[in-house]
């Protein structure tokens, strides 16, 4: 199911044909959306694109990036959830409790 899309017609999209673009995500888990969304992108053009993500999880990916996709990470991580700040609010906490509850399972998973 697509939530957003993408027209070249609507500035910042119209950068995009000859452009360098930048793809930022917070997590690589399957890499099936960052697939997408590289090819999604190609379809304009751009001259150069690049994939950027925060933890890149250590595990088998279904999706592929082309070659010529640059691709960095932050840090690669085990399989595990991960608990984002942004994600507070969803589970109904503030953000000190919300880090507080991610340190304590990241104890849990090096113990």
């Amino acid at each position: 199911k697509i939530l957003q899309w993408f027209d070249i017609q609507v500035w910042p999209a119209s950068l995009v044909p000859g452009g360098n673009v930048l793809i930022v995500d917070d997590v690589d888990d399957t890499r099936i959306t960052l697939q997408y969304c590289v090819e999604q992108i190609q379809k304009s053009n751009p001259s150069k694109i690049g994939v950027a993500v925060i933890h890149n999880k250590r595990k088998e990916k279904i999706g592929t990036l082309p070659e010529n996709v640059d691709y960095f990470a932050g840090m690669d991580v085990l399989d595990h959830w991960n608990c984002y700040p942004w994600d507070a609010e969803t589970y109904r906490r503030d953000v000190l409790e919300h880090e507080k509850l991610a340190r304590s399972c990241t104890r849990e998973i090096e113990e």
